[in-house]
């Protein structure tokens, strides 16, 4: 089989791939596989799956915009290391047992998945999606941090946004912290901007731009380090940092325009001599989904 470069996208667990093949992000058409796997940065980390979970289908709709990329800001799919991954010790369980519970959650899954492919999505399929979480969750072998993110990610696109925040904020997972914060904001920023209350949206919104901003400052010779990097793509590569700067600059640019941040960036390139390169792609990469033109690129929207 041909050998492409590291930098392309390994598709595993396709209903049209057999086995497992790497394949540039640019060879990928629609309805060609059902996950993506990426192993960013360091190889060491937790892989990344991403799903299509978007109102057109994450993937496949950033594929259909000319994004070959797929999320190069691994971190803003950080969100779907916890959707729908089905993996069990089996030596905690019997066989079957583990059989059965990845059954229910790919049940679960698709039931996600036919909901944003309907052109009219119809909550019958988040009910189902939502059964099927509960009934994985009583398996001995079931990951309860991962069935209770999806929980809430049901619960959201079904407007329960208090269920959506209980969810959520059940998850005990120390590293999983601060973005867990991040997604309640993102939530109480719908709730508001659903009743129509801009300004309470745009308060949250405020809200994680500073918890980023806290974060970052805490290494703030490592991030600067990392964004004088000469080569843009091993800035790219680093999926924590830049996630969250990814976020910061997408939600700050949510509360003051398109044109304010693209004026802020090109300040803080010019005074802390950030990668240019860098800079001009991300301003390029919000624009899509601020203008609507893409949808998807950001989880909990």
């Amino acid at each position: 089989m041909m050998q492409y470069p590291k930098n392309s996208i390994t598709a595993t667990g396709s209903t049209v791939l057999s086995g497992s093949m790497t394949i540039p992000a640019k060879y990928l058409s629609p309805g060609s596989i059902s996950g993506i796997q990426i192993n960013a940065g360091n190889p060491d980390r937790n892989k990344i799956y991403i799903y299509p979970y978007s109102h057109k289908i994450q993937v496949i709709h950033m594929i259909k915009n000319g994004i070959v990329r797929v999320f190069r800001n691994s971190f803003v799919i950080t969100a779907c290391m916890l959707i729908f991954q089905t993996r069990c010790s089996s030596e905690r369980s019997h066989k079957l047992q583990v059989r059965e519970y990845e059954e229910v959650m790919l049940k679960g899954s698709k039931s996600i998945y036919d909901f944003f492919m309907k052109l009219e999505p119809d909550s019958a399929y988040l009910d189902s999606a939502l059964m099927y979480l509960n009934t994985a969750a009583k398996y001995e072998c079931a990951k309860h941090n991962k069935i209770l993110y999806n929980k809430g990610f049901v619960y959201f696109h079904k407007r329960d946004y208090e269920k959506a925040i209980e969810s959520i904020d059940s998850i005990d997972s120390t590293p999983f912290a601060l973005y867990k914060s991040i997604i309640i904001e993102k939530i109480e920023a719908k709730r508001a901007e659903n009743r129509g209350d801009i300004r309470t949206r745009n308060m949250h919104y405020g809200n994680i731009v500073k918890n980023i901003d806290g974060y970052i400052d805490r290494f703030l010779p490592v991030f600067d380090s990392i964004m004088r990097l000469p080569d843009e793509a091993a800035i790219w590569n680093d999926s924590i940092f830049m996630g969250y700067f990814y976020e910061r600059t997408y939600y700050r640019a949510k509360i003051i325009g398109l044109d304010n941040i693209t004026r802020e960036l090109d300040s803080l390139q010019e005074q802390k001599a950030y990668n240019r390169d860098y800079i001009d792609e991300l301003k390029k990469d919000i624009e899509g989904p601020l203008s609507g033109r893409i949808t998807g690129s950001i989880s909990f929207e």
